[in-house]
């Protein structure tokens, strides 16, 4: 299985989880167990979330955690305070809407 392959699985069973990991099947399912692999258990099957376990083995930067301010490198300052200058803009309109409305 190709990395693009790989990273379109929302998960993994146990035994692909341990063939990426090197490791047999026994030792994954302890693994599982033991909460050293991430799992969700779903009625009796057991699925390992395919992008936890790529960040366990340091295969993918980690995903940015919720309420997270993300600032691309792309971008120069100038261009993100002109950004938030526009965002800022917008957001004087529409109290100046609502106030008017009142």
């Amino acid at each position: 299985m190709t990395d693009e392959e790989l990273m379109k699985l929302p998960t993994l069973n146990v035994d692909q989880a341990g063939q990426l990991l090197g490791v047999s099947r026994g030792h994954a399912y302890a693994a599982v167990k033991a909460g050293e692999i991430p799992s969700l258990k779903l009625g009796r099957r057991v699925l390992v979330p395919t992008r936890p376990l790529l960040e366990m083995l340091g295969l993918v930067e980690p995903a940015p955690k919720r309420g997270e301010l993300t600032v691309w490198a792309e971008h120069t300052s100038e261009e993100l305070v002109e950004r938030l200058e526009r965002s800022r803009a917008l957001l004087d309109d529409v109290i100046r809407e609502i106030k008017a409305s009142d």
